[in-house]
């Protein structure tokens, strides 16, 4: 169990610091390093206590980020707003039907999200920014409302907080500013993770003995990673998680097709 706690712990702090840095990544870090490099040094974890444990840590990074970027102007309040609702109600459908499907399936769906996302990111930014503060068009908000639905029920299954997911769609469907789509990224994943974590809490799915080194690690990782992101710039926090969320999908990739091949 010691060895356990500290692997865990180690991943963690990582997952958590390069989500403070970048806005965005700490599950697409956490999940294929707990599924695939903890192995390494003899810790396994089945893929729903994974998917459990990211939650956790989304949570954690959240709660500790959201002062970060609110003191420095870097959250867009409107899109919370509207974006957060949908992506709740996704997250609690996903995390209750979850407890059904077969590990491979979570795996295979992280994969797909991880690939959808490092190409989405890759897209050079919008060249017109929405003011701070201003409305989208409605037709526009209806879209993002739909996107943000999936993107909530792909996170519930599978522990992913898709922050990686919904900073695409702040960038190229509501028009953000990249800095405020980072902040504004980091924090609307708790809508999934609150929800979904309690679906999978209550289908018994959580590994509780695990919650708190995971917890503890996240925040300290979380507080030195936004400390730092203001001496990086947008193109290259925007590019840092493309290729970051690129490398993870085709780790994921090739441990699939490993597995199929067996």
């Amino acid at each position: 169990m010691t060895s356990t706690l500290v692997a865990l712990g180690v991943l963690s702090f990582l997952a958590a610091f390069a989500n403070g840095v970048l806005g965005a990544g700490n599950q697409i870090i956490f999940i294929p390093v707990a599924l695939y490099g903890l192995p390494v040094v003899g810790v396994r974890l089945e893929a729903h206590a994974v998917a459990a444990l990211s939650l956790v840590h989304g949570v954690s990074t959240v709660a500790t980020g959201l002062p970060f970027f609110a003191r420095r102007g870097h959250l867009e309040y409107r899109q919370l707003w509207l974006g957060g609702p949908a992506l709740g109600v996704g997250a609690l459908a996903g995390g209750v039907l979850s407890a059904a499907a077969p590990s491979w399936l979570l795996v295979l769906l992280f994969a797909l999200v991880a690939t959808a996302a490092a190409g989405l990111l890759l897209l050079p930014p919008p060249s017109a920014e929405r003011p701070a503060g201003a409305s989208a068009p409605l037709p526009v908000q209806a879209l993002a409302l739909v996107l943000f639905a999936g993107i909530g029920a792909l996170g519930g299954a599978i522990g992913i907080g898709a922050g990686v997911l919904v900073i695409p769609v702040l960038l190229y469907v509501l028009g953000t500013a990249p800095r405020s789509a980072s902040g504004t990224g980091l924090v609307l994943p708790a809508f999934i993770s609150v929800p979904a974590l309690a679906g999978k809490a209550v289908t018994g799915q959580v590994p509780w003995a695990l919650v708190p080194v995971v917890a503890v690690a996240a925040v300290a990782g979380t507080a030195a990673g936004a400390g730092v992101t203001v001496a990086v710039s947008p193109t290259t926090l925007r590019r840092g998680l493309a290729g970051l969320t690129g490398a993870l999908a085709l780790t994921v990739w090739s441990q699939l097709l490993l597995a199929l091949g067996r």
